[in-house]
């Protein structure tokens, strides 16, 4: 008798949220052990909440404070860049870190929860300086080859003409041929080295670092490029720094600080001067995006009974930054006062406290692409 009643009180409440239209339809699965899991998937609510914040222009490699210019400056925010290559934000410490050229919005949640409240807009302009090498400029003088002209001996032809005798008696005539010699003309040329004119090259005047600290970013997702943000004195300091990580094949970083983690884990980034004296160490932590989240949990209980929710996030070895949970009152109160939680990371403890139908939404912490769900549960006399 009480299954059958607690079955009715089910489909009434069902029917009466499909005709209200404001509570999403719950969606049953089986569970491992056999049990019933009911859950829904439900969007945040965008709200605004009375919180302006300003537009930040900056250049790379620049920080600067996040300015609110509207609200309870004391509420507690989560601040997440839609690019984040071209910025990152410490919601802790509200700063904003320029990383590479370019434009993204920067979305405002308030901490714990999905409502985002405000978004603002960071601009870095200029580009991300570059280690400059001056080539030596080696100039040839030209050389101009003279070729003295060839001397030409040419001698006169001798010519002789025999003398002619005419007789009655034909005499023969002999004709000497006239012969001329011409000496082959003889041209020499003498090779001129050419030298070769080196103009000495321009040498930067090198700023030496007393001392430098690794901002960061710190905490980075797998598969977006960062760029490892140093802050030395003096500011114009321009000495070379070398960068180096404990595993490559994790997440690598070349020699301007670009990196781009391969896969989920943690590495540490050591930066130090050429000649050794000065060396800071890092250490960055890697994750994937959480893409889901499974839910263990009973379909009903008794009053006075007390079970535990069990959550996995997906995919496994994701690094967890959190569950949230929220004991719904929903439309008129109707679930109010049906069930106690208590919850503790990826488990809540609930209590059946009357009869009637309680609603749960979790959601993760991944923000701003959270997951969020809602779990009905039915309380039994």
């Amino acid at each position: 008798m009480k299954r059958s009643f607690s079955v009715l009180l089910l489909l009434c409440t069902l029917l009466f949220c499909a005709c209200s239209g404001t509570q999403t339809q719950p969606k049953t699965s089986p569970s491992p052990d056999g049990q019933t899991v009911v859950e829904t998937t439900a969007a945040p609510t965008e709200a605004d909440a009375g919180f302006a914040f300003e537009d930040l222009t900056l250049q790379p490699q620049q920080s600067a404070p996040v300015l609110q210019t509207r609200g309870d400056k004391t509420t507690k925010f989560f601040f997440r860049a839609a690019d984040a290559s071209i910025a990152a934000v410490n919601s802790e410490e509200r700063t904003v870190f320029a990383l590479s050229p370019g434009q993204t919005s920067v979305d405002v949640w308030l901490e714990g929860t999905t409502q985002r409240v405000a978004v603002f807009t960071v601009t870095v302009e200029g580009v991300i300086p570059q280690p400059t090498e001056t080539a030596a400029t080696v100039s040839e003088t030209p050389v101009s080859t003279t070729e003295p002209p060839a001397p030409t001996t040419e001698p006169p032809a001798p010519t002789t003409e025999p003398t002619v005798i005419t007789t009655d008696t034909p005499v023969p005539t002999t004709e000497t041929p006239v012969t001329t010699t011409e000496p082959p003309i003889v041209t020499t040329e003498t090779p001129i080295p050419s030298t070769p004119t080196v103009t000495p090259s321009t040498v930067e005047e090198v700023v030496p670092i007393e001392s430098f600290e690794v901002i960061g970013p710190t905490d980075v997702f797998v598969g977006t490029q960062y760029y490892l943000i140093i802050k030395t004195v003096p500011e114009n300091a321009n000495e070379h720094l070398n960068y180096s990580s404990s595993d490559g094949s994790v997440c690598p970083i070349d020699g301007n600080g670009v990196f781009c983690a391969a896969s989920d884990g943690t590495v540490r980034f050591t930066v130090k001067t050429d000649d050794g004296r000065l060396s800071e160490t890092v250490a960055v932590y890697i994750h994937n995006y959480v893409t889901d989240f499974s839910i263990k949990c009973p379909g009903e209980i008794n009053v006075g009974e007390t079970i535990t929710i069990e959550c996995t996030i997906l995919p496994e070895g994701t690094p967890n930054k959190g569950l949230y949970w929220v004991n719904e009152k929903g439309s008129g109160n109707r679930f109010e006062g049906v069930l106690k939680i208590s919850p503790d990371g990826l488990y809540c403890t609930v209590t059946g406290l009357k009869a009637g139908m309680g609603c749960i939404t979790i959601g993760s912490n991944d923000f701003p692409d959270s997951i969020i769900k809602t779990i009905f549960i039915v309380v039994n006399d």
